[in-house]
């Protein structure tokens, strides 16, 4: 039994059909053009690709409906967190005392971890990410950006 792919109403999609043929071989026809191209292959191929395909089909089906599997799902501001324009930075580090953040420094280098404590000069993060061991300390003035959670899914 041989199986075909051939092309349904809509560009560029096949549909499976059997050709009563030897099972050892594919046969592709394109849309476009109507050619056919035999494929030789074994049947665990076969079960392969057409395994392969229904995988691809329902993968599409979950990118393409996700509102199903975030049902019940809504995004809140997290309480007691804000940026305070009119501060330092180091006031607004303040804030996020206990908090994970992301600092990127002047060189362009990006470390996050968890602000234990902040000085007039001086940032204490510990846990890094990658490095859950180690706590760095961080000049204030080398500080470019502070990134952090202000929203969260709530179930």
């Amino acid at each position: 039994m041989g199986i075909a792919f051939v092309p349904s109403a809509s560009m560029g999609s096949y549909d499976v059909r059997n050709l009563g043929g030897p099972p050892s071989f594919i046969v592709l026809t394109t849309c476009k053009t109507g050619r056919k191209l035999m494929i030789r292959t074994t049947t665990a191929t076969m079960k392969g690709i057409l395994l392969g395909g229904l995988a691809a089909c329902l993968c599409g089906v979950l990118v393409l409906h996700p509102a199903g599997a975030q049902a019940g799902q809504q995004v809140v501001p997290v309480e007691g967190v804000g940026f305070s324009v009119g501060a330092s930075l180091a006031d607004n580090l303040k804030l996020f005392v206990g908090k994970k953040v992301y600092i990127t420094l002047d060189s362009g280098v990006v470390m996050s971890g968890v602000v234990k404590e902040v000085g007039d000069h001086l940032v204490h993060l510990e846990r890094l990410d990658g490095k859950e061991y180690f706590d760095a300390l961080i000049r204030v003035e080398s500080i470019n950006a502070v990134d952090a959670r202000f929203r969260e899914v709530r179930r």
